[in-house]
Order: structure tokens, then C-alpha cells, then sequence
């Protein structure tokens, strides 16, 4: 019973709770439902707005792509287990499985990941920390972003945004999105006045750009092998790469893989967010081998929602190098789990997350 009071108490955000709905067992889940009938916060029926049950929580699926081994884990491994630079590599030393975030995120700077995943400090994105105030010529960004709506940081806002460009399909109808059609998770930003109308704001310039319009003719042309919101969980070698895609097509061979991103371009950390979509070229290519696909190349993008400009200026890349690419998702994999949580003081300059970091208030 303490564990599970101190378990109770300390969410910050939401309650999980994995167990039977039946109210006669005696299982934590029954007792923590009896009390709330108690209280008056759920009705006997179990209904009530802030409580949802997994069952459900049935996902929608993109039926217009057919990448049927996507939410599959794969049994089968492509290569070899690759001998990396370090002598002291053990193949057996690994993370069990490796996202694209966290891959990124251990590139960027092996501190800040030991932060977020080692140590769970939930670390709070702010453009503003990117720039060193003691620059003079920087001092007008960082006032422009503290003061200026579009600049302010917020998972939240992007979350949001996400989720009505998967839903929405490019025709931005927003009457179409209700209060109850939202995950739990985004109920309180739309619920926020603000949020949801930075969010709206930021939509209805992007459906005028020439990055929405070219997005919109690639789905139509590609309908077939097309797909927003792409899960992902495959076997590599002896870790599990995962993630979600934003937005991926295949053009007879030629992969296109792009992410959005709310971040203003001018203030975005480019090589923590280039490693990101790397690392989904290279599950791009894995699938491809595996499965038999027509493979050629991947072409990574990233589209910025809001800008200065307001263009959604559009920046894509040829992904290349993939042996290379491979040993760096394994040199990940294996130094995170081996500890070694060096801090990458280049980047310190340019962290959205320095003022939560230790090593650069030193």
C-alpha cells in the first residue's frame, strides 16, 4: 500500500494504472477506482473526462500505406554484428532498444542524454538558452524570442500541431477537430485559448506555403505508399530501433522521409535534429533490404512550421554513408549502456537545454 501511495502521489502529469476494472478484485487498480466513485470524481459506470482506459485507446492506422512490417519486430538481422573503433566494444552491451530522439539526443551531447533517460529530469526546450547572451549581436534574438508568441518554446504546442497535420490530411478543416476526438494528453492545450490558437495561427500560414502544397501533390501522387504518423520497431543487430515517422513516401525507390518541426529556423539545433532524420533513413533502408522493396536512395527533410518569414522553408538532403551511419547507431546504443556520458561542450553555445545542465553553469 506505500509503494502504491507514493507511486499515486508523485504524478505530475498523468496516472497510469495497469491492472483488471474489476471492482471486486483486490488489486490496487479496484482500490484506487472504489475511492474515486467514493469521492464523487467517476460515476459507477466508470465514466468521467480524465480517466481513460487502454482499451480504449485503439489506435488509428494509416490505411493508405501498406508497410505491413512497420509495427513489427523483426527476428531476422540484416548483417553481421559490425566490430566498432573502440577495443573494449562488447557486442552484448547495449541498449535494449533505441529511439530516434535518444539516438539524436546522444549524438548531440552524451550528458544531456544521461540527463533525460538516466536520470528522468524532464528537460524543458527553451530557444532562448541556444544563444550566449554575453554576445552583443545576440541579444536582440534572445529578446525577440522571450517576447514574441512565435518564439516561444512549448512540447505541448508541437505535440498538437502534429497531431492535426496527421488527422487533418492537408485540407486543414478544422471543425472537423472536437474536444473529445483529441488524446487526453492534448485536451488542456486545446483547451488553453492561447495554445490553441498559436497552434491554429501556425496552420493556417503553413496550408498557403509551397512546402504544404508540394506535401499535398505528393500524397495524392503517392497515395498508394504514402503515410503519415509512421511507427516503427525493427530488429538491428541485438537492439530495437524505434520511433515515429512524421511523413514518408516511396517514389518507386526513392524514400522521402521529412519531420516538422515547430522550432523557428534560425534558432534550431541542426545537427541534433539531422541525426534524427538519419536515423530514420536508415530504418527506411533496413525495411527496404529486408523485405525485398526497391530500394535507390532517401531523401531526408525537415519542414519549419513557423518562421520569421513565414515560408515553411523546406530543407532536404541526400542521405548517404549508411555503414558509417550504422556504426554510429551502434556506437550509441552501446556507450549509453556502458555509461559514458561525456559532456559535448561544442554544443553548449547552442543548447535549448543548458540551463538545466550543470556542466555549463559550472
Amino acid at each position: 500500500m506505500r509503494l502504491f501511495y507514493v507511486a499515486a502521489t508523485r504524478a505530475q502529469d498523468a496516472l497510469i494504472i495497469c491492472g483488471n476494472r474489476d471492482l471486486n478484485k483486490d488489486s490496487w487498480t479496484a482500490l484506487a477506482l472504489r475511492h474515486m466513485i467514493d469521492t464523487g470524481e467517476i460515476s459507477e459506470s466508470l465514466e468521467a473526462d480524465n480517466i481513460i482506459f487502454a482499451d480504449n485507446l485503439q489506435p488509428e492506422l494509416n490505411s493508405s500505406f501498406k508497410l505491413k512490417d512497420i509495427k513489427d519486430v523483426k527476428d531476422k538481422n540484416l548483417y553481421e554484428p559490425l566490430e566498432l573503433p573502440d577495443k573494449n566494444y562488447n557486442k552484448f552491451l547495449s541498449l535494449r532498444e533505441l529511439s530516434a530522439t535518444s539516438f539524436a539526443l546522444y549524438e548531440w551531447c552524451p550528458f544531456a542524454w544521461r540527463m533525460r533517460y538516466s536520470q528522468g529530469i524532464n528537460l524543458k526546450y527553451s530557444a532562448a538558452r541556444a544563444f550566449n547572451a554575453d554576445e552583443p549581436e545576440n541579444l536582440e534574438r534572445i529578446e525577440h524570442i522571450i517576447t514574441s508568441p512565435a518564439g516561444t518554446g512549448g512540447a505541448e504546442i508541437g505535440s498538437l500541431a502534429h497531431w492535426l497535420l496527421a488527422k487533418l490530411n492537408f485540407n486543414f478543416n478544422f471543425e472537423e477537430i472536437t474536444r473529445d476526438k483529441l488524446p487526453y494528453y492534448l485536451r488542456s492545450v486545446w483547451d488553453d485559448e492561447n495554445s490553441r490558437g498559436e497552434v491554429l495561427n501556425i496552420l493556417n500560414k503553413f496550408k498557403n506555403s509551397q512546402a504544404c502544397l508540394m506535401l499535398k501533390d505528393a500524397g495524392q501522387k503517392f497515395k498508394n505508399n504514402f503515410a503519415r504518423e509512421a511507427d516503427f520497431k525493427i530488429k538491428f543487430n541485438n537492439i530495437i530501433l524505434s520511433g515515429s515517422m512524421d511523413l514518408v513516401w516511396n517514389d518507386n525507390g526513392n524514400w522521402h522521409v521529412l519531420d516538422y518541426k515547430t522550432t523557428l529556423k534560425s534558432h534550431a539545433p541542426d545537427e541534433l535534429y539531422k541525426s534524427q532524420l538519419e536515423f530514420y533513413a536508415l530504418v527506411l533502408r533496413e525495411l527496404a533490404v529486408l523485405n525485398n522493396n526497391s530500394f535507390n536512395s532517401v531523401q531526408a527533410g525537415i519542414i519549419y512550421l513557423r518562421d520569421e518569414d513565414n515560408k515553411n522553408e523546406f530543407k532536404a538532403w541526400p542521405v548517404t554513408g549508411w555503414d558509417n551511419l550504422r556504426k554510429r547507431v551502434l556506437s550509441a546504443a552501446h556507450n549509453a549502456a556502458a555509461n559514458n556520458f561525456e559532456a559535448n561542450l561544442n554544443n553548449c553555445a547552442v543548447c535549448p537545454w543548458r540551463g538545466d545542465c550543470v556542466n555549463f553553469n559550472k
